[in-house]
């Protein structure tokens, strides 16, 4: 995906109702963490991304899942 990024897992998930994939990794120099979601909705693609130095990544990961956990499409 980056070349710059290893990624530490990779998951199956659910965002917004619809199904998605859910990536955590760091860059190589592991000074960042991030968490990213991979959803497709309607046959449009789009993610949803949480980056943060290591030593803020715990710190605000909750609201971020808290964003995950509220987050829906709004069709037309």
């Amino acid at each position: 995906m980056y070349p710059y990024l290893s990624i530490t897992s990779q998951d199956d998930s659910i965002v917004g109702k619809e199904k998605a994939v859910k990536i955590e990794g760091s860059d190589n120099s592991r000074t960042i963490k991030l968490v990213i979601y991979l959803i497709l909705h309607d046959k449009e693609a789009y993610n949803l991304d949480y980056v943060a130095n290591v030593n803020d990544f715990d710190k605000y990961l909750p609201d971020f899942q808290e964003m995950i956990k509220s987050f829906k499409f709004n069709d037309k």
